[in-house]
């Protein structure tokens, strides 16, 4: 009888870990590629992530801050964050895809410094 409580509090052990590390992974992608850069390139890539603008033209998906909470400092750019999964024989186990919102600072538009070098201030999923 112990041994059954015993093997039962490891598989819930093993599950809750499982769990926690799966959700991890998966979290919000913290991206650091510049406008130009997700303008620029056809495939953007940040680690194992994709990154596109939606929609693809960069004057669309992005806007300057307007609404309720945000900042009009800022600029907001929509995308998606896709992920494939494989096993190690090279199998597509899932494919995850993330909406996201890229928050860049408005002064790289309005100072002409250029649109090399400006980072993501943060990324927000969605």
């Amino acid at each position: 009888m112990k041994n059954i409580y015993f093997n039962l509090i490891i598989a819930l052990l093993i599950g809750i870990v499982f769990i926690s590390i799966t959700n991890t992974s998966y979290g919000c992608p913290q991206i650091t590629l510049s406008i130009y850069e997700l303008s620029t390139l056809e495939y953007p890539q940040e680690g194992e992530w994709t990154i596109r603008l939606t929609p693809n033209d960069f004057e669309m998906a992005c806007r300057a801050g307007s609404r309720s909470g945000e900042n009009v400092n800022y600029v907001y750019c929509n995308a998606i964050a896709s992920k494939v999964i494989m096993d190690r024989s090279g199998n597509i186990i899932n494919r995850i895809d993330k909406n996201i919102v890229l928050v860049y600072d408005i002064s790289y538009f309005t100072k002409g410094e250029g649109l090399v070098d400006d980072k993501p201030i943060k990324t927000i999923c969605k």
